[in-house]
């Protein structure tokens, strides 16, 4: 990649990277589709918010949300500096604070997308294998509050110390042509901010998704060796109701862990390139960069996935999109 700075007010010409340029093109319909999504996602999920007002569906709101916002507000000036570059404002002094604002914007987002998912996971550990008092207050509005509340918190405080401390900068690269780290000579923040990002919210999704699954498994298998004993004692009402109710949280637990699943594995590669100790040149490398695409396409599908796997979600958009095309119970399940 070709780099080049202006330094003293030198009339050095800048120098104009393609490569910058074909990333910068690259991100507009990956920002566009994940803008688009995320707000029709939002809307189908507002026209029914009276029957649906559930803990599952204002945490999808807050995934939603952090797609909104970094495809919405902080990939268009990625897309601008990529192109434009240092002839840009970004690149400017005057633009000095702007610019670490979406640098801030940029990693909260990203990371928030990552908590989003760890605290639909804690949701579902709460709805499918925790019972009595712990189970409702885990899908109680407090606590789904409290769980967005702390995503966006976690994330916001982790990348805030480049505004604050003076080893810790954000600012113009000249290496990825937008707005990042200019400067990380803090080895201590840069493992804190790692194991914040990359390890916790992933542990968190392991941990749920495994107690989760391991729940479900033993108690078919033991089941399966009973009978009937233990639930033949209860009225046919209750039992069917019961089943009901468990049957659709797993199903929303299914749904959950293969977005969950898909935003992983967009992810995986651009964590493991990053916590084997790389420089921050390699980092903004055309090879980093790339990898950091594959992550930014992860937080702009989630949306859409989980849509698509929600049938009742995928019957509204569907009749709303196709309207002559939807039977009478085209939009049920």
């Amino acid at each position: 990649m070709n780099n080049s700075t202006v330094s003293n007010g030198t009339s050095r010409p800048l120098e104009y990277s393609w490569i910058s340029k074909v990333f910068g093109v690259i991100l507009i319909p990956l920002a566009l589709g994940g803008f688009l999504g995320s707000l029709l996602c939002v809307w189908i999920i507002c026209r029914g918010y009276n029957r649906q007002k559930t803990s599952s569906n204002l945490l999808f709101v807050n995934l939603c949300l952090a797609t909104f916002l970094f495809c919405g507000l902080v990939c268009p000036f990625h897309i601008y500096g990529g192109i434009v570059q240092q002839a840009g404002f970004l690149a400017r002094r005057s633009a000095f604070g702007f610019c670490n604002f979406l640098a801030l914007t940029h990693f909260t987002t990203l990371t928030a997308s990552a908590y989003a998912h760890s605290a639909i996971a804690v949701n579902r550990l709460f709805a499918v294998v925790v019972s009595g008092r712990l189970h409702t207050l885990g899908k109680s509005k407090w606590f789904t509050w409290f769980s967005i509340t702390a995503t966006w918190v976690i994330s916001a405080a982790t990348f805030a110390p480049p505004l604050f401390v003076v080893n810790i900068t954000y600012g113009f690269s000249t290496e990825s042509m937008k707005c990042t780290y200019t400067l990380t000579n803090s080895p201590t923040y840069v493992t804190m901010s790692k194991v914040i990002n990359v390890l916790l919210p992933y542990v968190i999704m392991l941990v749920c998704y495994g107690w989760i699954f391991t729940k479900v498994w033993l108690s078919k298998h033991r089941l399966r060796g009973r009978g009937q004993r233990q639930v033949g004692g209860l009225p046919p009402a209750v039992l069917k109701v019961n089943r009901s109710v468990m049957q659709v949280e797993i199903r929303i637990t299914k749904n959950a862990f293969i977005t969950c699943a898909t935003f992983f594995a967009f992810y995986l590669p651009t964590a493991l390139y990053g916590v084997t100790g790389r420089s921050r040149q390699e980092l903004q490398s055309t090879l980093g960069i790339s990898l950091n695409y594959l992550w930014w396409t992860g937080c702009a599908v989630n949306p859409l996935v989980y849509a698509y796997l929600n049938s009742a979600m995928r019957g509204r958009i569907s009749a709303w999109l196709f309207p002559d095309r939807i039977g009478p119970n085209g939009s049920s399940t």
